[in-house]
């Protein structure tokens, strides 16, 4: 119900965010959490990379559409179209439910 996944995103919205990026194609990703780097490298296909960020997450992608992410467990929205740049894409503790809502990308079938 509408009430009860409120309540779930005010929970999530307490805690640090545990993010996830998952490569979908071989990209380079640069992924900052709380302002302190913690990847940059090329990512491989079918890799999975993992942080727990307290206020803020900032992904840049050289192929924005080779990459899913998600907090929580909850799929993000695209950082970009596929074949495109993503530089700085952010993601803070108080707006990621827009970002990663629950129910994830509904009709949205991009990676």
């Amino acid at each position: 119900d509408v009430e009860e996944a409120a309540r779930e995103r005010a929970r999530a919205a307490r805690g640090p965010m545990k993010f996830e990026i998952e490569a979908v194609s071989e990209t380079h990703v640069i992924l900052s959490c709380d302002g302190s780097e913690v990847l940059n490298r090329i990512m491989e296909a079918g890799e999975t990379e993992r942080a727990r960020c307290e206020s803020v997450v900032r992904v840049s992608a050289a192929d924005a559409g080779a990459v899913r992410a998600s907090v929580n467990g909850q799929a993000c929205l695209p950082l970009g179209e596929p074949g495109t740049r993503s530089f700085g894409y952010t993601i803070r503790i108080d707006d990621f439910p827009r970002i990663c809502p629950v129910g994830g990308r509904d009709e949205d079938v991009r990676p």
